[in-house]
């Protein structure tokens, strides 16, 4: 009987015992679930409340110093900030935090030593990276700010950019930066090509696309139409040359460049037109449509088509640079055929100098030709001469036009000094 009434204490106690336990843990969950609810409504006061709630909460001290340093009180936040990495210093933004309101009440040591603790949490983080690096050039250490701007490069995340123009006022050196600071694959050095041709640095570009080629990684042609661009504006041809014949294993070019037996780059039109580089460039133009004519052609496949209708044309939108030597002799040679083509004046091939309005050839008005007829013409080039342009003319260009244009087999070829003499 005694034995019975004390194991039916025991239950009972047991009993009691586990209701407590979990009438404790209901109102712990609660009281935590009331705590996030207050954390998450955009009012102090909640803040506040939810971190008397839930003390052990690192998150609602680090809400309530941001709060606070953004209503002057420095040091309120200070000491929140202290609570929260001691409660939990495993999280980077609180160390960042706390380093943020340091360094804005001049305490600069203080600042680096919680950057070390957030770098040292999350070293490779960009938030973390980008103010790291941007209190290190406050103070005037540009290693330090470089190495970790670096970070962020290395990211390729929307600050990326940001971190780009910093490191070049940090040091507007691009050797340095290539070799120390951009990181070593094809997106960031083709990236940091851009950058040096936004700031006109053509020795830096020259040195980026070296190491580009040196990746021997595929690129998109929009690097070497934009590099190409800018080192015909600056008038270099050399690097031009250079910079073509390598993103032949780059892009898809290989079979879209220069020989001795023609300088002019798809010249019989057999490959699509790449439109940028010594390929053909073209656009668009009211009253003037550009094809590549399957049906027509002088030899090969296919020939260019330009086709009129245009009662005051403005433009015919097509034209190629070709890289010349000084002091030189060439022949050029083009074959057309004409359908139904009228106006008072008709197109001519012209081939110009490429930096001024010297006009090295231009043909007779190609008038109506049925059957294919070549235009062609020896020149010598000036002494300064490097880069000649072929373009389709018409003077005066506001006059009404129709009918079609083929143009096929464009050569431009250097003479010996001999064959020249000889042809004259």
């Amino acid at each position: 009987m005694d034995s019975s009434l004390a194991n039916r204490g025991r239950k009972v106690i047991g009993l009691w015992s586990a209701i407590l336990l979990v009438s404790l843990a209901f109102g712990l969950a609660s009281t935590q679930f009331l705590a996030v609810c207050l954390a998450e409504r955009p009012d102090p006061s909640g803040w506040n409340v939810a971190a008397r709630l839930d003390p052990a909460n690192a998150e609602y001290r680090d809400l309530q110093a941001n709060y606070a340093f953004f209503s002057g009180s420095s040091e309120q936040a200070v000491k929140l900030l202290d609570a929260a990495t001691a409660l939990n210093p495993h999280k980077s933004e609180y160390w960042l935090d706390l380093a943020k309101v340091e360094q804005s009440i001049g305490r600069a040591a203080e600042s680096r030593r919680h950057l070390a603790d957030a770098i040292a949490n999350d070293p490779n983080s960009t938030t973390v990276a980008w103010q790291a690096g941007s209190f290190f050039w406050s103070q005037n250490e540009p290693i330090d700010a470089l190495n970790e701007f670096r970070v962020v490069l290395a990211s390729k995340g929307e600050l990326a950019p940001a971190a780009l123009e910093n490191c070049w006022q940090i040091k507007p050196d691009a050797g340095f930066l290539l070799t120390n600071i951009i990181p070593q694959d094809r997106d960031s050095v083709a990236g940091f090509l851009e950058f040096l041709i936004s700031k006109n640095d053509k020795s830096g570009a020259a040195a980026a696309w070296s190491r580009l080629v040196a990746l021997n990684q595929p690129i998109e042609s929009r690097y070497v139409l934009e590099y190409m661009n800018f080192l015909f504006s600056g008038k270099d041809i050399v690097q031009a040359k250079r910079v073509w014949k390598d993103s032949a294993k780059l892009t898809d070019t290989a079979l879209y460049q220069p020989s001795a037996e023609n300088l002019v780059v798809n010249g019989s039109f057999e490959l699509p037109s790449l439109n940028y580089g010594f390929d053909w460039h073209y656009d668009k133009s009211p009253g003037v449509t550009l094809s590549l004519d399957q049906n027509e052609f002088h030899s090969g496949n296919r020939s260019l088509a330009i086709e009129f209708d245009s009662t005051s044309l403005e433009q015919i939108p097509v034209a190629q640079f070709v890289a010349v030597e000084p002091n030189t002799d060439y022949r050029f040679e083009a074959f057309y055929k004409t359908e139904r083509l009228e106006g008072v004046t008709s197109p001519q091939v012209l081939v110009w100098d490429g930096y001024s309005d010297h006009t090295y050839f231009a043909s007779d008005e190609m008038r109506a030709a049925g059957k294919w007829t070549v235009v062609q013409g020896n020149f010598h080039t000036a002494p300064d001469a490097q880069l000649l342009t072929i373009r389709i003319e018409r003077t005066p260009l506001n006059r009404a036009i129709r009918g079609k244009l083929w143009l096929d087999d464009i050569r431009l070829t250097p003479l010996s000094t001999r064959t020249a003499r000889q042809d004259r």
